[in-house]
């Protein structure tokens, strides 16, 4: 939890309170693998005015490449486009199987990939909720260097869909 308070501008417009809340957990499932989420979300006062850099920014991507986990990330969202000045809210989730849905398939078993699921949302007050969905495969490479992931990612607003793959890079 958290309360960022703008003030002692030289303009009185950019004087702002914003209150907002965060929780996440990585939950380990055993054989199954590994559900991690986050939630989070923010309220403005009196920021009706403020500058454009004391808006909140969520974490886009328009490169098509990927870094570590996509939790708290939207691998599709243009970079300032979803900023807001109002109410927010952020939902994050992926499962890690691990190998155990992969792990049933003949042949497919022997190349050690894991199939990764994710979904996104982020909701304002004065835009239709984005959303995006993936479908991954992680764990790629040979041997003891296994650090790349290929992701299938959709994005959803006002009914238009885009999609794209994402290359991840883990170091």
């Amino acid at each position: 939890m958290g309360w960022e308070k703008g003030f002692g501008g030289s303009e009185k417009e950019y004087n702002f309170d914003q209150f907002k809340a965060e929780v996440g957990q990585i939950l380990k499932l055993g054989n199954k693998g590994n559900f991690e989420y986050l939630i989070n979300g923010g309220i403005f006062s009196n920021a009706e005015d403020i500058s454009l850099v004391d808006y909140r920014h969520f974490n886009g991507n328009q490169t098509r490449i990927g870094f570590g986990s996509y939790v708290g990330k939207f691998n599709l969202m243009p970079y300032y486009n979803f900023s807001t000045n109002d109410n927010y809210a952020e939902f994050h989730a992926e499962h890690d199987f691990q190998g155990w849905a992969l792990g049933k398939l003949p042949f497919i078993n022997k190349l050690n990939f894991n199939l990764v699921l994710g979904a996104h949302l982020l909701t304002t007050a004065e835009r239709n909720p984005y959303t995006e969905y993936s479908v991954g495969l992680d764990n790629i490479g040979f041997g003891k260097y296994r650090f790349l992931r290929l992701d299938y990612v959709v994005s959803e607003i006002n009914g238009q869909r885009d999609g794209a793959f994402i290359f991840g890079l883990k170091f």
